[in-house]
């Protein structure tokens, strides 16, 4: 038999939570979004928050079009409410795909997040 693993920490950069509106849409620009939307339940983040998830960061901008950071603020309130070990970062003015300072951030914070859960 295989190993099991358990992922130890998360970070997420501006993460979709809930796929069920985007699934089955036949999608070009997103490919891994064409999935039966039957199928869009079980891997929707959103729907799978429990208290065994591990310490997750949630960096998103408060300007992101493609993805908005409501799905963030869903995200870490299920994660509050589990009494998961989170954090939230919003970045003011950043879009989907951070750029310059906002990447030194978002990176640095990452680090951060790793270095503290993983060591």
């Amino acid at each position: 038999a295989l190993p099991i693993y358990k992922v130890a920490a998360v970070v997420a950069y501006y993460p979709p939570v809930d796929l069920r509106p985007m699934a089955d849409k036949n999608s070009k620009r997103f490919p891994a979004l064409n999935f039966p939307a039957e199928q869009a339940a079980s891997v929707s983040p959103i729907l799978h928050v429990d208290a065994a998830d591990p310490p997750t960061l949630l960096i998103h901008g408060t300007k992101d079009t493609l993805v908005p950071i409501s799905n963030s603020e869903k995200l870490i309130e299920a994660l509050s409410k589990h009494e998961v070990v989170s954090d939230f970062i919003s970045l003011p003015g950043a879009g989907h795909g951070f750029r310059d300072e906002q990447r030194t951030q978002a990176s640095k914070a990452r680090l951060d997040w790793f270095r503290k859960h993983l060591l």
